[in-house]
């Protein structure tokens, strides 16, 4: 098992293969990975922390964190990404562009509040007639993301979950429905972080393209049917009607949650996006 990005995850269970949402195992430690100050686990605890890292709460593409300014500078030491037309290509050509082979080495650190506000920010930004929270997460149940010896990145229970549980809905997803409106949130986003997008964002059969702006970002796939302990389908939050993951089963503290991503990534939708 190891960490993969969601066009493999995609294929998940459905095929009998096994791939997480990040990065892949075989690659040597990168020198340019995203968070460099953030290494230890992001951890939610259902509730909105204080933002310790006094982030501006204005404009998209302002990054306010200094260890993002800091990332900024890292991520275009080796070149800019102005030159558009090199970042108009598929999702392959893209992961090129990017130089995402190098930069995605593992292990990635554990993606920052910050980094997810940032993200937040810059998808209102080129998305004006969106709706997104800036604060917060979409996981109504507590939880962990830190690294799994086998699958990299991941999410954990940090509670004993029952079956039915809402685990998390899809408040923090960005949704993209045309090419150049995913190609320009790559471009405002430093180029690691960009790269991360790359491995975790995933095509619907509603003609779009999904990425989630929160740390179910780094959920894994599980690797055979009894594996998986959360299933997706629409329900609730507050009388609004959502996307969003429930426990399939009992889940106990500690434990990994994990998806099929077979159930709902179409694949053929990067092409119906031109991308």
């Amino acid at each position: 098992i190891r960490e993969g990005d969601r066009l493999s995850a995609g294929l998940g269970v459905a095929n009998g293969g096994s791939q997480g949402r990040s990065d892949n195992a075989d690659a040597h430690q990168s020198n340019s990975a995203i968070d460099d100050d953030d290494d230890e686990d992001f951890v939610d605890d259902g509730a909105n922390d204080a933002d310790v890292d006094n982030e501006a709460k204005q404009g998209g593409d302002q990054m306010a964190s200094k260890d993002i300014d800091q990332r900024q500078h890292r991520s275009n030491e080796d070149g800019t990404t102005n030159d558009k037309a090199k970042y108009e290509g598929t999702h392959s050509q893209l992961k090129k562009a990017y130089n995402c082979k190098s930069r995605n080495a593992p292990p990635r650190p554990i993606t920052s509040d910050a980094t997810f506000r940032m993200l937040r920010r810059t998808y209102l930004s080129i998305m004006p007639n969106a709706t997104m929270p800036i604060e917060g997460s979409g996981f109504h149940v507590p939880i962990e993301a830190k690294h799994h010896a086998e699958m990299g990145r991941g999410v954990f229970a940090r509670t004993d979950i029952a079956n039915g549980t809402l685990i998390w809905t899809d408040e923090y997803t960005a949704k993209f429905t045309q090419g150049h409106q995913f190609r320009t949130f790559l471009r405002r986003v430093p180029r690691d972080v960009a790269c991360d997008l790359l491995m975790w964002s995933y095509p619907i059969r509603d003609g779009m393209v999904c990425s989630d702006l929160d740390a179910a970002s780094l959920t894994n796939a599980a690797d055979d049917d009894e594996d998986v302990n959360m299933v997706e389908r629409e329900g609730y939050d507050a009388g609004v009607l959502l996307n969003g993951t429930f426990a399939s089963r009992d889940i106990a503290a500690g434990e990994q949650l994990l998806l099929d991503y077979g159930s709902f990534v179409y694949l053929e939708a990067w092409g119906m996006l031109g991308l």
